[in-house]
């Protein structure tokens, strides 16, 4: 209906302005007789009347009085052309920029939105420093779709986040086993508090000097002491092991692993199980386990502390399809498994096999807990506690 009218009033005032502009058009012709008009086919007559025609003032009047006439006539169709161009080109930006939009991350932050278009803009460089929604400054590379997610939404994987934040008390050990470069540890760091500690497992030397750069950040702004860095890789056995990296990895610096089959360039690193790490006593309140499908390893050089229940809660990545050797050996050990999802409201942790609404982007991300009723308390209330600034 609007686009029925629009049209119909250009073409209205196209009339009007090809009248204006035909009529002007007019005036500005000398006036010639039938037979000046005969004349006008030898050639090069048209050529001489020119020539020998200059306008006089009257008629250069009346050209200008005609050009002022035309430009009138055509200003109401420049607008609306402009409005209906305007419109259009919102219309599409609706349509591609709205679907990013309608995420918690932009819902629970609306000044994200102002950033996110800015950083459309702005692509960043291999180094920004960016504030965590916890509040917590941290340096990323802008290139990196770890560092990429953190400029344009504030925080990646903000489920993950999430998870730790309502299983984590204050006071307790708390372990990023796969540290990168530190934006797990620094939700730890925020949940424990400053009675809390944890320890950032990160054995690629590539990542350790910008993992070491963020927790000298938070220790000298928000005095957080309380982050060890642990540049060793967790594994099933004491000693040292082929770390590879994928060449893809400077897009994204996740895609390192101890895993055999890897294609890339490898380094060597060292090697300690979780149990030799932790001794016969320490208990830890909450693990985030993602180490590129190294994670049943890891759980193997942890089977003293599991069985003794000194792990609470297990945040783990498994891309692998149900049950998989790691959740098969979770279980083993007394673990109930949830499978961990994104809402628009809050984050869901439903048992596996049931389906609810979630973000398909979302990646395989599961809770392992000792304490079914508590997870499952702390996963009821709705709202993103990750994206409040504490």
């Amino acid at each position: 209906m609007l686009f029925g009218r629009l049209s119909s009033h250009l073409s209205h005032v196209g009339e009007k302005v090809l009248f204006a502009i035909v009529s002007t058009r007019r005036s500005w012709l000398p006036r010639v007789s039938r037979s000046s008009r005969c004349r006008a086919l030898a050639p090069g007559y048209l050529v001489e009347q020119e020539a020998r025609h200059q306008p006089s003032s009257c008629e250069r009047t009346q050209r200008r009085r005609g050009q002022q006439s035309a430009l009138k006539g055509l200003r109401p169709v420049l607008r609306i052309l402009a409005r209906s161009s305007l419109k259009s080109q919102l219309e599409r930006s609706s349509r591609v920029i709205l679907p990013h939009l309608v995420k918690p991350e932009y819902l629970f932050r609306p000044t994200q939105v102002g950033r996110r278009v800015w950083h459309q803009i702005d692509k960043g460089g291999p180094v920004e420093r960016a504030v965590l929604p916890w509040g917590a400054p941290v340096i990323i590379d802008a290139a990196d779709n770890i560092g990429k997610a953190v400029w344009t939404r504030g925080v990646y994987d903000l489920v993950v986040a999430e998870a730790l934040f309502r299983l984590t008390d204050a006071g307790e050990l708390a372990l990023d086993v796969g540290g990168n470069v530190g934006l797990m540890s620094g939700a730890l760091a925020c949940a424990v508090g400053q009675a809390g500690c944890v320890v950032s497992f990160e054995p690629n030397p590539v990542l350790i000097p910008r993992l070491q750069k963020n927790i000298d950040l938070w220790r000298r702004q928000l005095n957080w002491n309380h982050i060890e860095l642990a540049q060793i890789a967790l594994s099933a056995s004491n000693g040292e092991a082929q770390l590879t990296m994928r060449a893809d990895f400077s897009e994204n610096n996740g895609l390192a692993s101890l895993e055999p089959g890897w294609q890339g360039a490898t380094v060597k690193v060292a090697t300690s199980t979780l149990d030799s790490f932790l001794g016969g006593t320490r208990f830890v309140g909450t693990m985030k386990l993602d180490v590129e499908g190294h994670e049943y390893s890891v759980l193997l050089g942890a089977q003293s502390a599991l069985s003794d229940g000194r792990v609470r809660d297990i945040v783990f990545e498994d891309h692998g399809s149900y049950p998989t050797s790691t959740m098969q050996l979770l279980k083993t050990y007394g673990y109930e498994i949830f499978r961990l999802r994104k809402g628009l409201r809050g984050p869901l942790l439903t048992p596996i096999g049931v389906n609810k609404l979630y973000f398909s982007a979302d990646p395989p991300n599961y809770v392992a807990t000792k304490d079914a009723t508590r997870a499952t308390s702390r996963f009821a209330p709705k709202g993103w506690q990750a994206l409040r600034r504490r």
